[in-house]
């Protein structure tokens, strides 16, 4: 990622999960605000030392990161692992990156009415998130800011589609489109 969405560590919040509560089934300020964080640090793959710093502030595991690159994507995510959750969070648009703004300006709609580019970056880093999510602690949070909200949407779809319950599944899908305009 570039300088554009980085941010140094000592700008991170290291209170950031001290209100987060796990197990709320309802709205949280304080889960917001953690997802929120997570969803900033999501930008930090390739300040991989940014990560390794935050980690153990927030009470995680290592957290690895991934990343899926093709013609015209570049899709980055990280999985964070506590003792009382597991976090997935994706990262959005780098304005640096010629490949995140060709999948956002992607806005064909596919068959299941997602857009092509959000849809190519979610397939892409799919494979690679999977077997971490199918081992990962409950409950199981997706989050991500812009670009990544949409493939957080698309990653809590199919983790409920093949019975990796999310924690929360009222989220709305903010990267379908209705051909209705509704």
């Amino acid at each position: 990622m570039s300088k554009f969405v980085e941010l140094p560590p000592q700008n991170y919040d290291r209170n950031a999960f001290d209100a987060f509560a796990s197990q709320h089934g309802h709205f949280d300020l304080g889960n917001a605000r953690a997802m929120m964080w997570m969803a900033q640090l999501s930008y930090e793959t390739g300040a991989p030392q940014t990560i390794v710093q935050i980690t153990p502030l927030w009470g995680f595991k290592p957290i690895p990161h991934f990343r899926a690159q093709g013609p015209v994507i570049d899709t980055r995510a990280i999985i964070g692992e506590r003792d009382d959750c597991t976090v997935v969070a994706f990262a959005g648009t780098d304005p640096a990156l010629a490949r995140n703004l060709i999948t956002d300006a992607d806005c064909r709609l596919t068959a299941s009415d997602t857009y092509e580019g959000f849809q190519d970056a979610f397939d892409a880093v799919w494979p690679l998130i999977e077997s971490k999510i199918r081992a990962g602690r409950p409950p199981l949070f997706f989050t991500g800011h812009s670009f990544g909200a949409a493939l957080a949407v698309l990653a809590a779809e199919k983790a409920h589609d093949l019975g990796i319950a999310p924690a929360r599944r009222s989220i709305p899908s903010v990267c379908r489109a209705r051909a209705d305009g509704a």
